[in-house]
């Protein structure tokens, strides 16, 4: 029965070193091509059979270091932490482009998601990400339907409030029949109008 080239008794057979050199590559940011010299004669199919035999699992995505752009956000995620729309007008670059190398990068073990953030414009839960090994915070469960419709007649409410709108449920003349007690603005400056008029004022008109 021929072997495969992963297994053992195949024609080129895998030596204890080049099994740790294939599990080294395998968690780092080698790349597997680069480093076929490593593998004597094996072939760069022979070489991932081997690894799945060895049941090294999926491979993360290596983050090239010669990229312009990932050292550009490199630099900018050592100083805080970024979510990809923000990250991308920082520095002039598509979202997406952004986003692909932020995933490659948290599968190659260089970033996480640190924490989650809504955002204003849609509402929606965008992760947030920062520098290091470390296992991303899950991301918030989804507001439920009764949920969702309090946050979106809130919404309307305050829409309604900046418009000068009235609101269905709300009397404009709460404050004036008392049935409201009016906000206390605290201390501060009032001016007040004199309403008397001295006699050389009364003279001149």
């Amino acid at each position: 029965m021929n072997k495969k080239p992963g297994e053992k008794g195949a024609q080129f057979p895998w030596t204890q070193e080049q099994d740790d050199s294939l599990r080294w590559i395998w968690t780092s940011a080698e790349r597997v091509k680069e480093n076929t010299h490593l593998f004597g004669n094996h072939s760069y199919g022979a070489i991932i059979q081997r690894a799945s035999y060895l049941g090294l699992g999926k491979r993360a995505i290596a983050v090239r270091q010669s990229s312009v752009l990932w050292e550009c956000m490199k630099r900018e995620l050592k100083e805080r932490s970024w979510n990809r729309f923000d990250l991308a007008d920082c520095l002039g670059a598509h979202p997406k482009t952004v986003y692909l190398l932020l995933v490659r990068a948290c599968k190659s073990n260089l970033a996480y998601i640190c924490k989650w953030d809504r955002r204003p414009e849609t509402n929606r839960f965008v992760p947030i990400y920062a520098l290091g090994n470390k296992p991303d915070v899950p991301k918030p469960p989804l507001p439920t339907h009764t949920e969702k419709s309090r946050l979106q007649r809130k919404r309307i409410r305050n829409i309604k409030i900046v418009a000068c709108k009235p609101i269905r449920g709300v009397n404009p003349f709460a404050v004036a029949i008392g049935l409201v007690k009016p906000s206390s603005i605290g201390s501060g400056r009032v001016y007040r109008q004199s309403m008397s008029i001295r006699e050389d004022e009364m003279e001149a008109v």
